[in-house]
């Protein structure tokens, strides 16, 4: 059995691993202290100084990009979390600053300042506020008509921003057509990873028909991300396929396959969950036994044999 990481993939030229409206809410939402401090950042003149010529942006965005994705791989302690966050909202007020440049250079660059740029307008989203107007609506609409650009390398930038946006609004079928259908495996892999941020229960009609074969897809990252995507939606229709994936051989993915059945309040799952307390992996047992708890109201712990034996009761009552 196999780990696997579940993180995007990012490309720039010097790293490769592997206009609509604001969403509409119906009552206003409180500004979180983050929002509150990241609007009050704004505001501080010496933002206004980040404002670059293009050769000097571009290579700043490139460092600030893959110092950002190297954070994103150790995100395993509050130190790490706490760069990674600090590097997002630095590269937030700088995009921002700067959109307009970022945005003629995605679509009238060089090759390396476009797919900088693509990875760029993913950090376009700032907190509703009317005295800075929102521009990440238009990132999307110049990043989705660019996804049949043929360019691998921006695709999966594209994508990647579209996952960072996380706009519900954001359309999604030539999304869904790409984590399906697409030559590369980074590219479906992002793919996945934009719908599992975008997809909504009212938008499972949509999205089923192409989760199902992204469950069943070769690149171990595309069905994990698409088991995120079953949890969310919910749908009971997936239970067959994420019982499969109890069986698969990447630990990261059978422990969210065991969680996503935990999502679907069905009890006769624990049956398939309680062999997983012997795994190996100590991330299968906590998420098996997360789903226990949660399908069962019983806690017996990690105690495999008590599971068994109430399993057995339970079965012979």
């Amino acid at each position: 059995m196999k780990l696997i990481s579940c993180l995007p993939i990012l490309i720039a030229p010097l790293l490769v691993a592997c206009a609509s409206t604001t969403p509409t809410r119906l009552d206003p939402v409180p500004l979180t202290a983050e929002e509150i401090e990241f609007l009050r950042k704004l505001e501080d003149p010496e933002t206004f100084s980040l404002v670059q010529d293009t050769p000097a942006l571009f290579h700043n965005l490139d460092s600030l990009l893959n110092a950002w994705l190297e954070s994103s791989l150790s995100k395993n302690s509050p130190k790490h979390v706490r760069i990674y966050t600090n590097l997002g909202e630095i590269l937030t007020r700088r995009v921002y600053v700067n959109f307009e440049t970022i945005l003629d250079q995605f679509h009238n660059g060089p090759p390396p300042n476009r797919i900088i740029a693509a990875a760029a307008l993913g950090f376009s989203r700032i907190p509703e506020n009317d005295s800075f107007p929102a521009v990440h609506t238009r990132a999307i609409d110049a990043l989705i008509s660019d996804l049949d650009c043929g360019d691998d390398s921006v695709i999966k930038n594209i994508l990647l921003s579209l996952y960072n946006l996380a706009d519900p609004a954001t359309p999604l079928t030539r999304i869904l057509d790409i984590m399906v259908q697409h030559h590369d495996p980074d590219v479906r892999a992002n793919a996945s990873l934009a719908v599992q941020a975008i997809a909504t229960e009212d938008k499972a009609d949509l999205i089923l028909p192409y989760m199902f074969p992204g469950l069943k897809d070769d690149e171990p990252k595309v069905r994990n991300h698409c088991i995120l995507i079953a949890m969310k939606l919910k749908d009971k229709g997936a239970i067959t396929a994420l019982v499969e994936l109890l069986k698969d051989s990447y630990a990261l993915i059978q422990a969210n396959a065991a969680v996503a059945l935990g999502e679907m309040g069905d009890s006769s799952l624990c049956g398939s969950l309680i062999p997983l307390l012997n795994s190996r992996y100590q991330i299968v047992r906590e998420c098996v036994l997360k789903s226990l708890k949660k399908l069962s109201g019983e806690d017996y712990g990690f105690e495999l044999e008590d599971w068994k034996a109430w399993w057995n009761e339970g079965r012979e009552s």
